[in-house]
């Protein structure tokens, strides 16, 4: 496996570790529980801080060598990339709900949890199809030069991973993640 595909499946696990950490809040809300607004406030933080400005960009980087490779693929990466300014906004609709239930603004539960299910939801959808089907055939599709090109291109933007990021702000997400492992 080239090592920015590695890259990018690392990336999809911290993700989703963080992805679980929101559901299980919003779990706990559903069954009426007080929830953590603060882990859920910095989950969305991250999210919408991190994967949406870096590691969705340099997913398109990758997936536009692959059009220059696949005109085949131009559907499924148009639709990707879509897809990234979508969940952009999804996750910062939710995140604005978030901040405003910890501010002790008065948020409506439904809301809260129809609008981070919404998230989870699309965010893990778009993950499996680029774990499905997209990697697979930039795999397939790119050469050892375009991967050179991708790599000297991504250098400048490799996202940050969680235990890098931020120490002070992402400490309780951190703790949070690392206390489930």
């Amino acid at each position: 496996m080239n090592k920015l595909i590695g890259q990018v499946r690392d990336e999809h696990k911290d993700i989703a570790q963080i992805l679980a950490v929101i559901e299980s809040e919003l779990d706990a809300l559903a069954s009426g529980g007080e929830g953590d607004y603060t882990l859920l406030s910095d989950a969305m933080r991250y999210m919408t801080q991190y994967p949406d400005l870096f590691h969705h960009v340099n997913e398109d980087l990758i997936y536009r060598r692959l059009l220059e490779r696949d005109r085949k693929a131009r559907s499924l990466v148009n639709g990707l990339t879509e897809e990234h300014e979508y969940l952009r906004r999804l996750g910062l609709s939710f995140l604005e709900i978030v901040e405003d239930a910890a501010d002790e603004v008065l948020v409506g539960r439904d809301e809260l949890d129809s609008r981070g299910r919404a998230y989870l939801t699309a965010e893990r959808a778009h993950m499996r199809r680029e774990e499905d089907e997209v990697l697979p055939w930039v795999q397939r599709a790119l050469t050892e030069d375009d991967w050179k090109e991708v790599e000297q291109d991504l250098r400048k933007r490799r996202m940050p991973r969680l235990s890098e990021s931020a120490p002070e702000r992402f400490r309780t997400l951190r703790s949070y993640i690392g206390s489930r492992d």
